[in-house]
């Protein structure tokens, strides 16, 4: 089932409101409808506020936006790039805070379960790069994690259909002896 894109907007409370909807617009048209042209209308004008304002470098939210917006424009290797220092940027807030008093207001923000997400759409990122090898080692992070912190791993489905492709391409691989030839 679809979801409604969200509402269009023309005035923001600033940049960091801008670039939510314009991330959440982005996300619609890039996932929910799958309409490239569109989410890159959405990317290019993210990637130019962005560009513009102060967002923090080595920040999240930043990180996500711009492995989004490559994405969009078909560079998977930028959107891998970002990913993975979005997920670096997230292991790293969890360490620092890890019994802190900000713990517990750090997990509301960025818990192990979005962390899993988007350990799982890193997976899904060296999948579509076709780097088999790569996304199952994510995917098997994604599920240790979950299991660690008591949480639904939701890449159950896709860490099956990687282990069934690498089966089948062990197979290809491996030399069979051909059967006899009849007359």
């Amino acid at each position: 089932m679809k979801t409604e894109s969200p509402p269009g907007r023309r005035k923001f409370a600033g940049t960091r409101d801008k670039a939510e909807y314009l991330y959440h617009k982005l996300i619609y048209w890039l996932y929910e409808r799958e309409v490239m042209a569109r989410a890159r209308v959405f990317a290019d004008q993210l990637a130019q506020l962005l560009s513009e304002s102060s967002c923090d470098q080595g920040a999240i939210f930043p990180e996500e936006c711009w492995s989004l917006i490559c994405e969009a424009r078909g560079d998977m290797s930028g959107a891998i790039k970002h990913r993975e220092n979005e997920v670096k940027l997230m292991k790293r807030l969890h360490e620092i805070s890890r019994n802190s008093p900000q713990e517990k207001d750090i997990l509301r923000l960025h818990g192990y379960e979005d962390l899993s997400d988007r350990l799982d759409l890193l997976a899904s990122l060296y999948l579509d790069n076709d780097n088999l090898d790569k996304a199952i080692e994510i995917l098997v992070e994604s599920k240790k994690l979950c299991e660690s912190h008591g949480i639904r791993f939701d890449g159950e489905d896709i860490l099956r259909e990687c282990h069934e492709e690498a089966r089948l391409i062990c197979l290809r691989q491996s030399p069979v002896a051909a059967p006899p030839q009849v007359p």
